[in-house]
């Protein structure tokens, strides 16, 4: 639905670029998404140089929080 509204895009990654990025949160908030959202976030992190500095992106993740 969203899709057809115009306010959500289907896009794909391959498995490997999807883990190249997976570990990018890690040092931040101690996240490890789920390979899932590891597509999401590769996606995000390709466009996000694309848009606006006053555009807003948004990931929604799911995974493991860890302590370092």
């Amino acid at each position: 639905m969203l899709k057809d509204l115009g306010r959500a895009a289907v896009c794909r990654h391959h498995d490997d670029e999807a883990l190249k990025h997976s570990n990018s949160l890690l040092p931040f908030r101690s996240i490890i998404p789920a390979l899932e959202s590891s597509h999401a976030l590769a996606h995000a992190i390709k466009i996000a140089p694309t848009m606006g500095k006053d555009k807003v992106l948004l990931v929604n993740l799911s995974g493991a929080a860890t302590r370092i």
